[in-house]
């Protein structure tokens, strides 16, 4: 079997300027608290390369407990985060960018990649491949739901 990626690409318009919506999406204790509300286990280790963060996230997906390294690499505010993320099954990353979309809104970008290092880990993500389309509608709902709250938060700041 060949190795591919699989990749997705979201992108939501959120009605906050992209340093608001940067300051947000950098709020990495409260990306955890979303992430431990959907079941994961969230823990913060020292400080990765180049002094930036790093989480050990312990996810259940088909029955199976995944453990994961999650290492921030790039971080330039306003526009982009990059974290790499590695297991004994995978390997991947996640992107997150922000364009301006005029004075008081923004276009967050999610892009995620993972590549299987086992056999089995490239059978699942073929099988996500297969429902790419169902997983993207799933995930942009989410990302949709979290700009509303962005631009919500923000509204109430200001």
């Amino acid at each position: 079997m060949a190795t591919q990626a699989f990749e997705i690409t979201l992108t939501e318009p959120v009605d906050a300027p992209a340093p608001a919506v940067f300051a947000q999406v950098s709020d990495f204790d409260d990306l955890a608290r979303m992430l431990r509300g959907r079941g994961a286990r969230v823990e913060r280790l020292s400080d990765g390369a180049e002094g930036m963060p790093a989480w050990r996230v312990r996810i259940a997906y088909r029955g199976v407990e995944r453990d994961l390294r999650v290492d921030l690499v790039e971080q330039s505010a306003p526009e982009r985060l990059r974290a790499v993320i590695a297991s004994q099954e995978f390997s991947g990353a996640i992107d997150v960018t922000l364009a301006p979309a005029g004075p008081e809104a923004s276009r967050l970008t999610v892009t995620g990649q993972a590549t299987g290092k086992t056999l089995p880990a490239r059978f699942l993500l073929q099988s996500l491949r297969l429902g790419q389309r169902r997983i993207a509608t799933n995930l942009q709902g989410r990302l949709h739901r979290y700009g509303a709250r962005v631009a919500r938060d923000w509204r109430k700041k200001g």
